[in-house]
């Protein structure tokens, strides 16, 4: 990611990953934002929210489960708010729906 983002400096680069890999406030060797911080990579990190939905999420088990969050209005828009801030982002992407969508490959061993 960094070499891509040194061969194109001036073009936008969006990044989805999971909000652990995102944000800011856990400074560990494993997450990416520590990793491209730490190699000068200049960027800007959101974490997703929305009124209602679904999400894939794995516990005992894996699969689609209701999403409740806040109404922060009809319209989807970035927002900088004091909460994002606390969680480690620069900002919130309201995008007022969500859909589950399964993962591409599980490694076997995982629950179903």
């Amino acid at each position: 990611i960094a070499e891509a983002r040194a061969r194109t400096p001036g073009e936008p680069m969006v990044l989805l990953v999971g909000n652990i890999h995102a944000t800011r406030r856990l400074k560990i060797p494993r997450s990416m934002v520590w990793r491209l911080l730490k190699r000068g990579v200049p960027l800007k990190t959101l974490n997703v929210a929305a009124r209602e939905g679904s999400a894939w999420t794995c516990g005992a088990t894996c699969g689609a489960d209701a999403y409740h969050g806040r109404d922060l209005g009809p319209e989807p828009r970035i927002l900088e708010t004091p909460e994002a801030t606390r969680g480690g982002y620069d900002g919130l992407w309201y995008v007022v729906s969500l859909t589950a969508s399964p993962p591409a490959w599980r490694p076997e061993g995982l629950p179903q």
